[in-house]
């Protein structure tokens, strides 16, 4: 699977910071070191997963190594985005542009959150203008009360993110992930606490 080692690195992650237990770091470490091979990164499912954990170990630990090798991630993951200003879907991941863009998003504000940690306003400010034109675009996607015209339940839609512009449908995985990565950006890039 592309996305479980990431999933699993990040679970790791956050068993080391529940209970502290370096038998946690040792395994994460152990799994890093394997998956710090160019076919395993390059691939987009793995990335964000991966970023995020990385990001939550530096935080955790303020080992370099962990930083450094989710900016080399990062990095690979920023060729697949849309960059082109004159493109509808500019700020968007990946040929075909779907709402699992979000999930690009969250590792960037995961990743931001580590930045502002190791004090290097360069690179953060760079990051997070990636992350800033992620956010429109995905804000774009969001059904909003002037696309509720031929939709059957439009109390359950109004809101929720759809798989793309030309698929309509909303799964709650796709609205969770959205909504996670907005406020990963409201707190780690627009220093806000998200509303209720």
């Amino acid at each position: 699977s592309e996305i479980y080692p990431g999933e699993a690195l990040y679970a790791l992650s956050e068993m080391y910071k529940t209970f502290g237990d370096e038998v946690y770091k040792e395994r994460f470490d152990y799994a890093a070191k394997f998956y710090d091979k160019r076919e395993f990164w390059t691939k987009s499912a793995f990335m964000p997963w991966t970023i995020s954990a990385l990001s939550n170990m530096y935080l955790l630990t303020k080992e370099e190594y962990y930083l450094d090798y989710a900016k080399k991630i990062t990095d690979r993951m920023l060729v697949t985005q849309n960059m082109n200003p004159k493109s509808m879907e500019y700020g968007s991941w990946n040929p075909l542009p779907m709402v699992n863009s979000s999930t690009c998003m969250e590792a960037l504000g995961d990743l931001s959150l580590a930045l502002e940690l190791a004090g290097d306003e360069e690179e953060l400010n760079y990051y997070t203008s990636h992350s800033i034109i992620g956010y429109r675009w995905l804000m774009g996607l969001q059904f909003t009360q002037d696309e509720m015209d031929g939709i059957e339940q439009p109390n359950y839609a109004l809101g929720g993110f759809p798989a793309s512009k030309t698929e309509r449908k909303i799964r709650i995985d796709n609205t969770q992930h959205s909504i996670t990565a907005l406020s990963k950006g409201l707190m780690n890039v627009y220093k806000q606490e998200p509303k209720l």
